[in-house]
């Protein structure tokens, strides 16, 4: 069985933008991904910091940190 490399990779809006999207591998070799649901903490109003994404579809289909 091969060995394949590991790897953890994180999506943000802007260089100071929130966490979004992380990827990681498993083991075999398959990769994962998901949406990250932001925090009511992490958001403030004067800031577009996620990027392409609505509030609304990482609300609904991202999952908790």
């Amino acid at each position: 069985m091969a060995d394949y490399p590991g790897f953890i990779a994180i999506e943000t809006g802007e260089d100071d933008g929130l966490p979004l999207a992380i990827a990681w591998s498993l083991p075999d070799g398959r990769v994962k991904q998901t949406l990250i649901q932001p925090d009511d903490s992490w958001i403030k109003e004067d800031t577009n910091a996620m990027g392409a994404y609505s509030i609304e579809e990482l609300e609904s289909l991202g999952l908790a940190p």
